[in-house]
């Protein structure tokens, strides 16, 4: 019995929910906005050079190495 009555009112309450915050969203998309600020940032470029050869990674139980 409880849940005969337990379950719709809570897909009801799920659906007017979403329906509410998609309502106040699309409100608040179609207000002007005040001014959007556009940064540009300098480009930053990273030079780096290996200093060792390769590490090996695994050994397997018969001490072959994988790179």
């Amino acid at each position: 019995m409880f849940d005969r009555i337990f379950f719709p009112a809570l897909v009801f309450s799920s659906l007017a929910a979403v329906t509410s915050a998609f309502a106040i969203d699309a409100v608040r998309s179609a207000a002007p906005q005040d001014r959007q600020i556009v940064v540009q940032l300098a480009r930053v470029v990273v030079v780096a050079r290996r200093d060792s050869p390769l590490v090996a990674l695994a050994q397997d139980e018969l001490g072959t190495t994988a790179h």
